[in-house]
């Protein structure tokens, strides 16, 4: 394009005198100029000229650069992709069964066993874990929070005292007050699970073993009275956990059942009702709930010693199931063992997991991305990843786990995967913190 300049100059030089330029210049082509005086090709020897928009040290691909989003500062090769460890702690050594919850002003919560079984619960403020006693012995703890931020925690009694059965205990007034939810002198309570309404009333479940293979009982708050009820007359693996899971007034449980399938119980205005989620040898399920019903449920390890991880949900309508980690190992204790997923939802529907692999004693996380499951290490620095407990809050995941070689309990936040290639190499956040 030719830009033509027109300039008409008169000059005056003095009485009855002066001479007049030309009427006009000569026109001038400034197409493709510029400031060094070249026609803006590459000068022989030199770099080409490109800036960095968002100043990570990268320029973008478009002009010979390497940023594949010069608009992202956290974008560029040599990016971390996947998610990154923002907080890493030990809560306390020398402990047992445990869980993790987060308050709605986003305080992050833990309940877990010291000594001989003494529970306790602590808050991290600052970096620092504020710690104290609960003020009872006993095994198992779940953990819920409600919207005030009051905490209950449900657990297994310890014998002799306070004796066996499912107790809670909850800081509503201000202290911690104790009680029963369900004492049971004869039976065996295994592994109770607590979820909590929006108005705060507690939901539980626990097996025992009242009858070989034994039931699961589920119970809440109703006139003032604790009022348990059988799940289902299936029969359950008792001394495997099971999960609970509110949706609005329905209630849902997923757990093991006698025929070692993956169970799923709800509970509407008519009472109970149950299907197979998916078969198998399976040794524990959760369950989370949004617009469709989501399982995570391990393997026996002495069945299938990989792909001992999977999920089935009922997203599309009927029951379909796929593997979360096809390398994963773990030990399970065939049919009996403590908590083998940590298992949760996002506000987006998308399910995050948790879980020890035995394979490389390690602790490992998974969701889905783009559509597939991928995982990633995240700690793997003794025996991690024992009994894991996982919430999602602020865009991270938190997690809590044992490390069996130390005895210390640890908490873990990583960034959620978003889906991004941060390192620009065509793969989708594969890469473990």
């Amino acid at each position: 394009m030719h830009i033509v300049i027109l300039a008409l100059l008169l000059v005056s030089c003095g009485e009855g005198g002066g001479h007049a330029l030309p009427d006009a210049l000569d026109a001038v082509d400034t197409a493709d100029t510029t400031a060094d005086g070249t026609d803006g090709e590459d000068i022989p020897g030199e770099e080409p000229v490109c800036p960095d928009h968002d100043g990570d040290g990268h320029t973008s691909i478009e002009c010979g650069g390497d940023d594949c989003d010069d608009g992202d500062p956290d974008v560029h090769p040599g990016a971390h992709d996947g998610p990154s460890i923002v907080d890493s702690s030990v809560v306390r050594d020398l402990t047992g069964g445990h869980d993790i919850a987060i308050d709605p002003s986003g305080t992050v919560h833990v309940v877990y066993l010291r000594g001989a079984g003494e529970l306790w619960h602590a808050t991290l403020d600052s970096g620092t874990w504020d710690a104290e006693t609960i003020g009872e012995s006993g095994y198992a703890p779940s953990m819920a929070i409600d919207s005030a931020g009051r905490v209950a925690v449900v657990y297994t009694g310890s014998v002799p005292s306070p004796g066996r059965g499912v107790r809670l205990a909850t800081n509503a007034t201000g202290a911690w007050t104790m009680g029963w939810v369900q004492s049971m002198p004869l039976d065996d309570p295994y592994y109770p699970e607590i979820a909590l309404a929006s108005d705060g009333m507690p939901h539980v479940v626990y097996g025992v073993t009242f009858d070989y293979p034994g039931n699961l009982v589920y119970t809440t708050f109703t006139s003032g009275a604790w009022a348990p009820e059988y799940v289902s007359d299936r029969g359950v693996v008792v001394c495997s956990p099971a999960g609970i899971a509110l949706d609005g007034g329905v209630v849902h449980v997923a757990y093991p059942g006698q025929d070692n399938e993956a169970v799923h119980a709800v509970r509407g205005t008519g009472g109970w009702t149950t299907e197979v989620a998916a078969g198998g040898e399976v040794g524990s399920a959760f369950v989370a709930v949004d617009s469709a019903v989501h399982i995570a449920y391990s393997i026996h390890s002495t069945v299938d010693a990989e792909e001992s991880l999977r999920y089935a949900t009922d997203e599309s309508g009927s029951w379909t199931d796929v593997s979360i980690d096809e390398d994963v190992v773990w030990v399970d204790d065939y049919g009996c063992g403590d908590r083998t997923v940590g298992w949760a939802l996002d506000a987006s529907g998308i399910p995050h997991a948790a879980f020890h692999d035995d394979g490389i004693q390690a602790l490992r996380y998974a969701t889905i991305v783009s559509g597939a499951w991928r995982s990633y290490t995240i700690d793997s620095s003794g025996d991690t990843g024992w009994l894991p407990a996982l919430v999602l809050a602020g865009g991270l995941a938190h997690m809590l786990h044992l490390d069996w070689a130390t005895g210390d309990l640890l908490y873990v936040a990583v960034t959620v995967p978003d889906g991004v290639d941060d390192d620009c190499d065509t793969e989708i956040d594969e890469d473990s913190p």
